[in-house]
This record gives structure tokens, C-alpha cells and sequence, in this order.
């Protein structure tokens, strides 16, 4: 039996950016554990802002619903901690939680993690210690050589150097390298949905296929979801996609599977 894990209903998004210009309204659609759900539709429909939106963007005002079904283990351990959050926990019904008007921060506490199109520069901060803070949040453990062990096996899986981690954050770095850093960060955090915004981008492949055949182990490994905004089709080849949705004209247009993406591969966005 499947768990579900999101549900957005009648979504509106707006960007803060332009006015508060409408980009989406009326998104209805569900992603349960395990699943992949393959975003699509043509450049400026909306996909980021919808990621963004869940996550908990200030970029994007969002109106609607986005419930969420959390599970304990996917919970950060310093959330544990905050009395703000142990009392939004308390709206809970049987895990499932209105995660619409959380901060962003709540939402990756529990466990929703995404990855950006060009993943920002911190300038004056070493990657090896922002990957540290992120680590003992996530797991309440302080034991630097543990935490250097497990980054060095996800050095190795990725394909990145070490000692590239003591430059500052995505300052310096090859695109490839800020994109395997970024599936780093993520097997690091351990999230249960995985909103993954053109990863691919910068990536040759030969890293395509380690870096996207990794996260595909990690979810299948942990029951986790993934949500998957690509103009690269190899990468379905490689995910396997549960489900489908086009956005188009500011709504949703279109549900379906992976024959949907099969289609919008052969015939584009006309008909939709």
C-alpha cells in the first residue's frame, strides 16, 4: 500500500519579483513515497516557482494547501529542540501536516530538500564548514572525525575532491563540481522528497548517470520522492518516472506517466 507524502491543492503561485505577478492557479496534484514525478512544460511555465513554493521560497507568494506526511526519521535533530516547531507539530493529524505557511527552514527540518538551477556563492565561507553546520543540525552529532569520514565516502561516490571542500561555497567550483556538491549535500541531509530543479545542468554523461544513478539507489533505499524539473530527457532513462505533469498557461494542463513524457519528447508542447 502507498503512502502518501504531498498533496498541494489549488495552488496559486505569485512572484514577489514582478508585482506579485500570478504564474500558477488552480495546481491540484499528489506524490506518494517512492514516487517520481517528472515537472514539465516550456521555459517560464512555472516549474521553479512551483519548487520554490513548496519549499517555502520568500521569493513566491503561494495560496492554497501543501499538506505533508512526515516521518520521524527524516526529522532534523535540532528541530527536536526549537519550541516553535515542536508546537507547529502539535497541527499534525496522524503525521500529515499544512506545511503552507511554514518558514522555509521548518520544511527542511522535515525532511524537503531543493537543489537549485545555479546553486548560490557564499563568500567568506569554507564549504567543509557550512557542510559541518549542516551535518550536526541535521543529526545532533559534533564528532568532527565522524563527520570528515562520512563526507570523504561521499567525496568518493560523487566524484569530488576533498580538498575541494575548503574553498568557499560555489566560489571557484566547475558547474560539474557545484552539481555533485550539491548531491553530496543531499545524501548528507538524508531527505525524504527531493525536489531537484535541472541538476543535470553542467554535467556531462558519464556524471549523469553516477550522480542521478545515486540519488535513484538513495530513494528507492529510503522510501523517499522525487520530484524532478529537467529539459534533459536521457535523465528519465535513468529515474524512471512513476508520474508526469505538465504545466502550461499558468496551470496544470496535463497528468500522466512516463508515456506522457514520451509523448512531449516526440510531439513538444502542441496539443497540450
Amino acid at each position: 500500500m502507498t503512502r502518501l507524502l504531498v498533496d498541494c491543492k489549488r495552488v496559486q503561485v505569485k512572484t514577489a519579483q514582478d508585482r506579485y505577478k500570478t504564474i500558477l492557479e488552480g495546481v491540484n496534484f499528489s506524490v506518494d513515497e517512492a514516487d517520481v514525478l517528472y515537472l514539465l512544460g516550456p521555459n517560464g511555465a512555472g516549474k521553479s516557482a512551483l519548487l520554490h513554493s513548496i519549499a517555502g521560497s520568500p521569493l513566491h507568494k503561494m495560496e492554497g494547501e501543501i499538506l505533508f506526511n512526515y516521518h520521524p526519521d527524516f526529522i532534523f535533530a535540532c528541530a527536536k529542540q526549537d519550541k516553535e516547531f515542536k508546537e507547529t507539530m502539535k497541527q499534525a493529524n496522524n503525521n500529515l501536516l499544512d506545511i503552507s505557511s511554514l518558514p522555509s527552514y521548518h520544511r527542511s527540518w522535515l525532511g524537503i530538500y531543493l537543489s537549485f538551477q545555479e546553486p548560490l556563492p557564499i563568500a567568506g565561507v569554507k564549504t567543509i564548514d557550512l557542510l559541518f553546520n549542516i551535518y550536526r543540525l541535521r543529526w545532533g552529532d559534533t564528532d568532527e572525525a565522524v563527520f570528515e569520514k562520512r563526507v570523504k565516502e561521499l567525496c568518493s561516490e560523487v566524484g569530488l575532491q576533498f580538498d575541494s571542500l575548503f574553498k568557499e561555497v560555489n566560489l571557484d567550483y566547475s558547474g560539474g563540481e557545484k552539481k555533485r556538491l550539491e548531491v553530496l549535500t543531499l545524501l548528507l541531509v538524508s531527505p525524504l522528497l527531493l525536489m531537484l530543479d535541472e541538476l543535470d545542468s553542467g554535467l556531462d554523461i558519464d556524471s549523469e548517470r553516477r550522480l542521478f544513478g545515486l540519488i535513484k539507489e538513495y530513494a528507492q533505499e529510503k522510501g523517499a520522492a522525487i520530484i524532478i524539473v529537467s529539459h534533459n530527457f536521457r535523465v528519465v532513462n535513468i529515474l524512471e518516472p512513476t508520474k508526469a505533469i505538465v504545466l502550461y498557461g499558468g496551470k496544470l494542463a496535463k497528468t500522466g506517466g512516463k508515456e506522457l513524457v514520451n509523448r512531449i519528447v516526440q510531439k513538444g508542447y502542441k496539443g497540450i
